[in-house]
């Protein structure tokens, strides 16, 4: 779009729509990992994987509040 001159504010509604459509699938693929992964280590009995899988979820809400 910016290489055929096309009027700016309709680059920046793509550019916007192209970023939420960015955060719909991470939304969707991070679902799927609690709904998956977290919830198996949960089940399981090693402390280590659920203190580990903790630390991950909180590490990725914290790159999520940096956004």
């Amino acid at each position: 779009m910016i290489e055929e001159k096309e009027y700016c504010a309709d680059i920046v509604t793509q550019l916007h729509a192209a970023i939420s459509a960015l955060y719909s699938v991470s939304d969707d693929i991070l679902s799927k990992h609690i709904q998956g992964c977290v919830v198996d280590a949960f089940k399981g009995r090693s402390q280590k994987e659920k203190d580990n899988k903790i630390k991950e979820v909180k590490g990725l809400i914290r790159k999520l509040h940096k956004l």
